[in-house]
């Protein structure tokens, strides 16, 4: 359940402006009714961020980062999963995403931005030691935290990761979202356009339920948000980086995890890239998955983050 207070955290930037007909109020979020996991506010480096917690205070820590356009309710099914195993499992809604402050700047967007911006969290947390799973773009942040943070680090996990292959058409959606468009940006962002997007993202193992796309549509109703999205699609670093970041340097232990399904990313170059220079990493793929393979396909990515996070599995990796 949401504790009392709660959304008194929530600030300028993220109160609704644009909510239409149908569209979820924020203290109907997730994990609204949801016991198992404790929604909170937290300052970090001068922003106020919501963080979704589950598990133990003293289990092994899991900071989990969601992709572009997404929140901490993309881990809807991994953090009650990770608390059952006695992980410390923290979801934040990233800089312009979800409830968190949306800082109007495109320089707030950029990668060395965000990596920043993530360890400003890890220090407001007080993390002397955790693991980092991020989906798609969260994947770029925690590749760039695991070469900043590795003797903290107990493990990296990579999910249809962002930053290791192409992105499909992002060029298109940067050509149709120049800077002008931008205030009637919200007004196309309709429930049946995020309903669309899902579909597209999800592959044939599952199909998102109506409340699930109640709940990924209901950021719209904040225009600070769309304007963050548009900023990260134009400065935010999309690119793998040169391979030689990989070579001749103590990481922790990686995990992959793609689906076969992958509408988003040009697996094939990812899977090659992997492959060919991160070789440290343990690929898994899932028939069936799609980009948002731990939405469609979460029994089996818990079961691959379960075996990758048991106590002494990172380590004896390294």
């Amino acid at each position: 359940m949401v504790r009392r207070g709660y959304l008194a955290g929530v600030t300028t930037s993220s109160r609704p402006a644009l909510r239409r007909a149908g569209q979820l109020p924020p203290e109907r979020w997730y994990p609204a009714n949801d016991d198992r996991v404790h929604a909170r506010f937290i300052e970090a480096g001068g922003e106020r961020l919501r963080v979704l917690e589950a598990g133990p205070s003293k289990g092994p820590v899991v900071l989990l980062l969601h992709g572009w356009g997404c929140s901490a309710f993309t881990w809807r099914h991994v953090l009650p999963a990770l608390a059952h195993l006695g992980h410390r499992a923290i979801a934040v809604d990233l800089r312009g995403h979800g409830l968190s402050d949306k800082p109007d700047e495109e320089a707030a967007y950029t990668t060395p931005a965000l990596v920043g911006h993530v360890e400003a969290v890890r220090d407001a947390l007080g993390l002397a030691q955790y693991a980092v799973v991020g989906h798609s773009m969260g994947g770029v942040l925690a590749r760039e935290l695991m070469f900043r943070d590795a003797r903290r680090l107990t493990g990296a996990v990579f999910i249809s990761p962002a930053g290791f292959g192409r992105i499909r058409r992002r060029e298109m959606g940067v050509l149709f979202s120049p800077r002008l468009v931008t205030p009637v940006i919200p007004l196309v962002v309709t429930r049946t356009a995020v309903a669309r997007s899902m579909r597209h993202t999800y592959g044939p193992n599952a199909e998102p339920s109506p409340r699930e796309i109640d709940d990924y549509w209901a950021p719209s109703q904040f225009p600070a948000f769309v304007r963050a999205s548009r900023h990260l699609l134009h400065v935010f670093d999309w690119a793998p980086p040169d391979p030689s970041a990989f070579r001749d340097r103590d990481l922790p232990p990686m995990l992959a995890i793609l689906g076969t399904h992958e509408r988003l990313l040009d697996g094939v170059a990812t899977e090659v890239y992997l492959a060919t220079h991160v070789r440290q990493a343990r690929l898994e793929v899932i028939e069936g998955g799609g980009h948002a393979v731990h939405e469609d396909s979460p029994a089996q990515v818990n079961a691959l983050l379960a075996s990758f996070l048991a106590p002494g599995a990172s380590s004896a990796a390294r």
